[in-house]
């Protein structure tokens, strides 16, 4: 048997499943799926190295316990840590990124069910890549992309320079990497430390009300002097099981300081003043989320994407393949970025014949193009501009602009005028899309994917029978023209922007004693969500929570909509509102450009997706698109 195989992939029914995919590792992988990048990533394997062989020793009491070490988790914490010492200084650029501890900086303790940082890509198939380029993924100080060996302060004035740069898609073992390795630097740098395999029921402790019951009195945080939250450290004797408690000692200034103890899962607990919840945003994965449709685990073979790459070995421990990698049959279930790389996987790397693969799309989506990636911003300001310029709007008796653009054809038209651009694609020049879901594409990716010529669009799969014949939830079924002894169902439809593990209605952004990062800026990524809720963090007493929160409206999408065209339903784009993610983006980011330190320092920022424009030309776009929505009553100029 092959040695990364001791068992054929197990049924979803069972448990033991998930745990598979979930803790075995996959950097032997024998297999090279897509082509190599064509550079190497950031590392600091010395200090990488020593952090996986250390156990870190806690410490009694922490600024901040931040829950999860994903995407948000780690962006945040970075920072919310470089930019700390300077909070209280006009900063203007990434050179105000610190490179010492010229003050003291928060104690930040990062904790993840996972044994290494990364979040959902330990979890990810072996052969995931991100979908656009490294250098818009990670974390604010550090490249991703791998050509520099400098930060991004020290390279502030040649930022995007290098073409080669830009075509670095790093994989799923080069993040992993990458986040060891901005773990051990942090650590090196300040006073933060990444504890693995361990867990906290957030869930038990209540939403932000819940919270902040222990408190009370007034809302400003009680700082040093030099404007860095003050703290001590607990003794070592302190034994209170209790899920808060009050410190409250002579390095103290103010009474109304208190820190709340949490129970750890590896038996441990800790003192926080904030504990920062950077889950909320995590997405729903094939390997963890079984399918919605129902079938015969005995019957049917359906896994998810994951297995792929562990499917088709013989037991002769030879390494041999089976049938069912040479002349097998596969239907792909799911239209998203994960089907889409599990065609490419099995025409690359297993020679899957095209004619072989049914792939069962519910929704044809528009797809971003690699080669001029868009933001969404920029988007929304050409949808505005095509609306002015074809005026598509009408005036009552009484001359008031009328709400007509709460219609899907606003946004068709934006999409429509992209693809003659060069800026999205659609797999069938017949078929309009009706989803958008920020999935990237090069040119040569979609040819390769409009090779399968079996694409079936009935809507969603309800039902596989024993005889593999799908059901539709349009009330249509179709047989499969093999036999199911050698069809693999590949089950890519879990959809990453459910979020099924919210359980809560979503608590504010900032309240006194807990941060819940949520999508005040959306995708690519969320690294620059993190980013900017750190920067917030950073200033401090500059802001209010409230004042903060003002500035971090979530979308909250309407259930009823999903099934519209261009409606919510795992996508980014149905018609357009006060409440419309893009709307509230924009008008998240109009408020920040109104703080000169947040302003200055998102020019240049390598998360943000308008960091390569000036701040004049920001200022232009945002403004200008507002204008126009005000003109159709979807904003007002007294928020």
């Amino acid at each position: 048997m092959h040695p990364r195989i001791a068992t054929p992939p197990l049924a979803f029914t069972s448990p033991a499943y998930y745990r598979n995919f979930l803790t075995s590792p996959s950097s032997s992988s024998s297999f090279v799926p897509f082509p190599p990048p064509t550079t190497t990533t950031i590392i600091a394997p010395i200090i990488t190295a020593r952090r996986l062989t250390m156990t870190p020793t806690l410490p009694d009491k922490v600024d901040y316990l931040v829950v999860g070490a994903g995407a948000t988790g780690m962006s945040f914490c970075d920072t919310l840590l470089h930019h700390f010492a300077s909070s209280d200084s006009d900063s203007s650029s990434f050179s105000s990124v610190s490179s010492t501890r010229d003050l003291p900086s928060p104690c930040v303790v990062l904790i993840d069910d996972h044994s290494r940082p990364g979040g959902q890509w330990n979890d990810s198939y072996d052969f995931v890549r991100l979908h656009q380029p490294s250098e818009m993924y990670g974390v604010e100080s550090t490249r991703l992309e791998g050509i520099m060996t400098t930060t991004v302060a020290e390279d502030y004035d040649r930022p995007y320079s290098h073409p080669r740069s830009r075509q670095h898609r790093a994989t799923r073992e080069e993040i992993l990497t990458y986040y060891d390795s901005v773990c051990g630097v942090l650590e090196s740098k300040f006073d933060f430390r990444f504890v693995g395999g361990t867990r906290i029921d957030l869930d038990m402790l209540g939403n932000e009300n819940d919270v902040d019951m222990d408190y009370d009195g007034d809302e400003n945080v009680d700082e040093n002097d030099d404007g860095v939250p003050a703290r001590t450290t607990m003794p070592t004797t302190t034994t209170s099981t209790t899920t808060s408690t009050t410190v409250d000692d002579g390095a103290m200034k103010g009474t109304d300081r208190k820190y709340r103890r949490y129970e750890l899962s590896n038996g441990n607990s800790i003192l926080a003043r904030k504990l920062v919840d950077a889950r909320y945003l995590q997405p729903d994965l094939p390997c963890q989320v079984p399918p919605r449709f129902s079938f015969n685990p005995n019957v049917i073979r359906c896994h998810p994407v994951n297995a792929l790459s562990d499917m088709g070995y013989d037991d002769d421990g030879k390494g041999g393949v089976d049938k069912a990698t040479t002349n097998g049959h596969y239907v792909v279930i799911g239209a998203g970025k994960t089907g889409m790389d599990a065609i490419t996987y099995l025409i690359q790397c297993r020679y899957a014949d095209p004619n072989d693969i049914i792939w069962i799309v519910p929704n044809d989506a528009w797809i971003t193009a690699r080669e001029n990636i868009g933001s969404c911003m920029e988007f929304l300001h050409d949808c505005t501009t095509l609306l002015e310029r074809e005026g598509h709007y009408s005036e009552d008796e009484t001359g008031a602009v009328g709400e007509n653009l709460i219609s899907n054809e606003f946004f068709h038209r934006g999409f429509l005028e992209w693809e003659r651009r060069g800026k999205v694609y659609r797999f069938d020049k017949d078929v309009l899309p009706t989803k958008f879901k920020d999935a990237t594409l090069c040119k040569e990716e979609l040819d390769l994917l409009r090779k399968v010529t079996r694409v079936v669009r009935r809507g969603r799969v309800e039902s596989i029978d024993d005889g593999g014949t799908m059901h539709f939830d349009d009330g249509t079924s179709m047989e499969i023209p093999w036999s199911t002894t050698d069809t693999t169902y590949v089950h890519c439809s879990a959809g990453a922007f459910n979020y099924s593990k919210r359980t809560k209605k979503p608590p504010p952004v900032f309240s006194r004693s807990r941060i819940s990062i949520q999508d005040v800026y959306g995708t690519p990524g969320f690294c620059f969500v993190g980013s900017i809720i750190g920067k917030l963090e950073a200033l401090g007493a500059k802001l209010t929570d409230a004042e903060k929160n003002a500035m971090c409206s979530a979308p909250s999408p309407d259930p009823t909509q999903a099934k519209l065209s261009l409606g919510p339903s795992s996508g980014d784009v149905g018609v357009l509102t006060k409440n419309h993610g893009y709307v509230q983006r924009l008008t998240n980011l109009r408020k920040w450009l109104r703080v000169p330190e947040i302003k200055g320092w998102l020019v240049g920022h390598r998360l943000f997706n308008l960091g390569h424009l000036a701040a004049e030309e920001l200022d232009a776009m945002v403004e200008e698109t507002w204008c126009v929505l005000e003109k159709y009553n979807v904003v007002s100029n007294f928020e």
